[in-house]
């Protein structure tokens, strides 16, 4: 029994790898979730005329990965990684709201 659990323990922390550092740095993911609230935002509205523009979805977001050379995997871990550091994912979502708000202002 002994064996086993020390088997599964080692599994287990094995597995398990610290990462101290986020796939993106802090700027680039700032960028990026910027243009994923821009793409949404076009999106949402233009599916309020036609519907027909939801698969374009995807390809917005294809589209912005490729141009910040990442993909929706390092995006992810990276989300991942600030989810389990609540006050720096703040700060970041606070940095994203000053930018579109900073584009906002500049029509109107």
């Amino acid at each position: 029994m002994k064996i086993l659990i020390s088997i599964v323990f080692l599994v287990f922390f094995s597995c398990y790898s610290v990462n101290d550092t986020p796939p993106l740095d802090e700027e680039k993911f700032v960028t990026i979730l910027v243009q994923m609230e821009l793409i949404q935002a076009e999106l949402s509205f233009e599916a309020s005329i036609d519907q027909s523009v939801l698969n374009k979805n995807l390809n917005g977001y294809k589209s912005l990965f490729n141009r910040m050379k990442t993909d929706s995997a390092e995006v992810i871990k990276t989300f991942t990684y600030y989810q389990s550091k609540p006050n720096e994912l703040l700060k970041i979502y606070e940095t994203v709201r000053d930018s579109l708000k900073a584009r906002g202002n500049k029509y109107h």
